[in-house]
Parts: C-alpha cells; sequence; structure tokens
C-alpha cells in the first residue's frame, strides 16, 4: 500500500475565506486517500505564507520526510497554491523531495509525470499563484502608497505613538499617554549635545522606555515625529515626505536641532571619566601627556617609612611622573592670574546692553537673509517637481537633487531657530560665567574636589598639559575671554602678575572682540575700578 505525508497550509490573510479552511482541506485530503487506497502516515498543519519555503511545519516536514526515507511515496496537498506562490522555489523543491523518492501532487490539480507534455500544465500551477501573489502585493503597495500621499500612517506605530481609528474608522497614530513625553525628552536631552545619544538610551529604560541602539537612532532621524510621513518611490514616481494628519510630538527647530547633533555638526560632547575622589589628585581626569597625548591619571605611593606620597603619571606611554602637590600649586598659581575684581560688574553690565542692541540688528539682518534663502529653495522645489512632472527628469535625478534641497532647508530651518534664542541665552551663560570670576582663587581652593574639576572645565573646555614646570591649555571659555577682553585691563601689565598672565593674555586676545569706541570711552573713564 502507498503510503503519504499530508499538508495544509493557510495563511493569516486568508482565515476568512472558508474555501480555504484547514478543516475543509484536511477533510479533501482523507477522502482522496480512501477512495485511491492509500495509507496516512502523518499530517503537517502550517499558517504562514507560501512566498518561501521558509515555513515551520514544511520544515518539520521534509525532516521527518528525510527520516522515512524510501518509505514515503507521496506528498500531498489540495492544490499546487498550498505548496507554493514561488514558481522557481517550487521547482526546486519539487527535485528535492524527487531524490527522496517522494512524488507531490495536488489532489485538485493533479500532474502526470510521467508525460512530458504535461509539464506545461504544472508551469501554469505554479504560475499563476506567484502571479496572483504579485498582483495583491502591488494593489497593497499602491494602496500604501496613495494613503501616505494623503499623509496617513499605514504600518504599526512608531515608538511614542499607538494606533487607532479616527471618526471615518480609517487607521491612524496618536500620542501614546506615557511614552509620548519620554520620547519628547529624549528628543529633548539629544539636542543639548551634554551627553551621548547612548548615555541617553540606557536611561530611558528606568523611565519605561527599552530600545536597542540601532532603534534609538532610528527615532531620532524619524520625522515622523515633527508630523511627516515618508512616502516610498512608485513606478516613475520618486519617494518624498508628505505632511502627515497626525499630531506631532516635538516641534521642527527641536527635530532639526537634533540632526544637527547627530551630524556633528554641533558643538562637541564633552565625555567624562569616572574617579574615586581624592583630595590629593583634583586635577586628574584633566591632564593630558604631552608626549603621547594620551589622559593622565593618578595615584599614590608609600615611602619606606609609610608616607603615602601622590603623583600624577600617564599610564599608556609611562613617560611622565609628577608630584601631585607640586602640579595642583601650579593650577592654583594659573587661577591667580585670573583676578577679576567686583567694581568691572556695573561696568560690564553697563557694555553688554549696548553690544546688545547692536547684535540684535546683526542677528536680526541674518535671520532675514536666511529666510530670503529658504524662500529661494521652497521655489526651487516647486521648479524641481515641476520638471519632474514635465518629464525633464528621472525619477532618481528627481529625488538625488530634492533630498539635497530638503536637507539644505533643514540647516537653515534649525539656523533660524537658534536666531531666536541665541542672544537672550548667551546672556544668560556670559552673566554665568561672570559669577565666577570675583575671588576666585578662594572659590577654588574652599571647594570639593568635583566642585574644583567643575569650576576648571567651566573655564578652560581643554584639558591641560603640564611641562617644565608650568601647566599649559590651548583655549579658554569664550564668555570667560569676552568678560576679560571687555575690561581691557587684562591686556596690559600689571605689577605683581603671575607668570601664567602673558599666556592667558594671549588666549583672551584671540578668543575676545573689541569693544567700540563709545564703549572704549566709557571703559577709559572708569578704569579706576581696576587700579
Amino acid at each position: 500500500m502507498k503510503r503519504a505525508i499530508l499538508y495544509t497550509r493557510v495563511s493569516t490573510d486568508e482565515q476568512a475565506n472558508s474555501g480555504y479552511s484547514l478543516g475543509v482541506q484536511y477533510e479533501q485530503l482523507v477522502k482522496y486517500c480512501e477512495l485511491k487506497g492509500i495509507e496516512i502516515e502523518k499530517h503537517f498543519v502550517d499558517d504562514h505564507s507560501a512566498k518561501t519555503f521558509n515555513r515551520p511545519q514544511f520544515n518539520e516536514l521534509i525532516t521527518y520526510a528525510k527520516t522515512k526515507q524510501k518509505s514515503i511515496d507521496y506528498l500531498l496537498f489540495v492544490s499546487w497554491d498550498r505548496f507554493s506562490r514561488n514558481a522557481s522555489d517550487a521547482y526546486e523543491m519539487l527535485g528535492r523531495l524527487k531524490s527522496m523518492e517522494i512524488e507531490a501532487q495536488a489532489i485538485m490539480q493533479p500532474i502526470d509525470f510521467s508525460v512530458p507534455q504535461n509539464k506545461i500544465m504544472l508551469a501554469i500551477y505554479l504560475a499563476l499563484p506567484e502571479v496572483d501573489n504579485d498582483i495583491r502585493s502591488q494593489k497593497i503597495r499602491d494602496g500604501i502608497r496613495g494613503a501616505r500621499k494623503l499623509g496617513r500612517w499605514t504600518s504599526n506605530a512608531p515608538v511614542g505613538y499607538k494606533n487607532a481609528r479616527d471618526e471615518s474608522n480609517r487607521p491612524i497614530i496618536v500620542p501614546h499617554p506615557e511614552i509620548s513625553k519620554v520620547v519628547q525628552w529624549a528628543f529633548k536631552e539629544v539636542a543639548k549635545a551634554e551627553r551621548s545619544p547612548n548615555v541617553i538610551r540606557m536611561e530611558l529604560s528606568k523611565m519605561g522606555l527599552k530600545i536597542s541602539k540601532t532603534s534609538f537612532y532610528r527615532l531620532l532621524r524619524n520625522s515622523v515625529y515633527i508630523g511627516r510621513v515618508f512616502v516610498p518611490a512608485g513606478d516613475n514616481e520618486p519617494a518624498e515626505i508628505r505632511t502627515g494628519i497626525h499630531e506631532p510630538l516635538i516641534s521642527d527647530e527641536l527635530y532639526y536641532e537634533v540632526q544637527m547633533t547627530m551630524d556633528g555638526k554641533n558643538q562637541r560632547i564633552n565625555k567624562k571619566t569616572v574617579f574615586k575622589e581624592r583630595d590629593e589628585l583634583p586635577l586628574r581626569g584633566i591632564l593630558s601627556c604631552s608626549n603621547c597625548g594620551k589622559h593622565v591619571t593618578g595615584s599614590a605611593s608609600k615611602s619606606r617609612n609609610g608616607t603615602r606620597h601622590y603623583y600624577y603619571h600617564c599610564s599608556h606611554c609611562s613617560k611622565e611622573r609628577f608630584r601631585a602637590e607640586t602640579v595642583n600649586k601650579e593650577m592654583e598659581e594659573l587661577l591667580s592670574a585670573i583676578d577679576f575684581s567686583e567694581e568691572a560688574e556695573t561696568l560690564f553690565s553697563a557694555m553688554w546692553e549696548d553690544d546688545q542692541k547692536d547684535s540684535a540688528k546683526n542677528s536680526e539682518a541674518e535671520t532675514a537673509r536666511l529666510k530670503q534663502e529658504l524662500s529661494k529653495l521652497e521655489e526651487r522645489k516647486i521648479s524641481l517637481k515641476k520638471s519632474f512632472l514635465d518629464e525633464e527628469l528621472s525619477a532618481r535625478d528627481y529625488t538625488e537633487l530634492n533630498q539635497t534641497l530638503e536637507a539644505r532647508i533643514e540647516e537653515i530651518k534649525s539656523k533660524i531657530s537658534k536666531n531666536k534664542t541665541q542672544r537672550s541665552s548667551l546672556k544668560d551663560q556670559v552673566m554665568s560665567a561672570m559669577n565666577l570670576l570675583p575671588n576666585l582663587i578662594e572659590r577654588y581652593r574652599n571647594s570639593t574636589v568635583q566642585e574644583k574639576r567643575n569650576l576648571i572645565g567651566s573655564i578652560f573646555p581643554e584639558k591641560f598639559v603640564f611641562k617644565n614646570n608650568e601647566i599649559r591649555t590651548a583655549e579658554i571659555n569664550e564668555n570667560i575671554a569676552k568678560i576679560l577682553s571687555y575690561t581691557k585691563w587684562f591686556r596690559g601689565n600689571k605689577k605683581g602678575q603671575t607668570k601664567y598672565y602673558p599666556s592667558l593674555s594671549l588666549l583672551v586676545e584671540s578668543e575676545g572682540f573689541e569693544p567700540s569706541s563709545k564703549q572704549w570711552f566709557r571703559m577709559s573713564s572708569t578704569c579706576l575700578f581696576f587700579d
């Protein structure tokens, strides 16, 4: 008696069609076996698409058939579209089954493989499901593209949103009540450019959002959060971005700021190294080796009598080692060179107001110029689309040119947004920096190790090098440089100045800016503040 394996399959999108139901298929196969006198060896049930043979139950079927090789005669299914919807894959699988001496047959579309001409019918049976699949896929793609052109999100809701239905019972995405706030927080933190995006990502798990690094970076690049919908390319139609009908989670300005940060166009993110705090080693982590450029660490060593002596040393090239007491003393002498009297605050505030008026005019002029350029770019986009519709440009050329324009438009929008807040925030930053200067050295000496490190970092943004018994740095905070250059006194010679005074004066000279003649007159008349 011949033996057969029965195979029934129904994919998720076919469940509603009773003609494809698993029960009906199995009943037809059992009756066929009874009629033909075929013994049923085993029955496998699948619920996956037939686009490929990578289906759990079909893989088990093949494994089982190998163990029963030469004892199984048939693999039976109702129709060829239950077997496969990919003609090339189907022929390959038929070859594998034949090598195991198993004949695949569709009971409702039987093929006599002993007749060569019947292979034409097999080709038709295998091709029809594939063609039907392609037609359905095309309709789905067109439907998705059409919906997206109207600004409707058509797939699973992105992080921060949830799938819902509108008044017409059509799919739409709406902000998730809790996760949307977490996503907004993440965008704001990344825009600050104070920490690595990956550090921010790891904090999200504490706020109820677990997300992989790759997914988080995609989230930050996704324009859906500013109310945009990406429309994929179609036949002779380029990809594009449309305004969505869903509610945006963040502003355009915040989104473009994040893009600038991700592209590395924003200020450098300072990476801080965590150490066990020691009062004897306050400069650990902010010193660099003058020989290899790597960071300098610090540690203690015991003398023969048991006394502990602290040293700063390079753990990379091991060519630098200095007594911590000596380096710490030099740092205090460097800070002593920045001697700014409290009386200067009145002068500086008055001068700053004058400069603000001039800067505001320049800022308004720059914003107007940017808006004019933005208007021209928008006109170019319209002209570019017209050229494409008139078939003067190919879809590929249009897409490339349009992406270039979009990138420039995003950059200009970001600059306009930054211009709106830059002046007010700059004043706060400068005033904050000025508060550090009066009694600086006393403030430093009375601070904890971490406070000392923060204070030094707020004045000198780059690491220091200790060489020839001197502390050296290449840069001073631009806001503090502005304050010192405003007062003008820092560029002159003063009695009792430390050996660091001339080098700091050069840094201020390069970072500061010249005051106007009106300001210089006011400074001259109030120079008694600094005598």
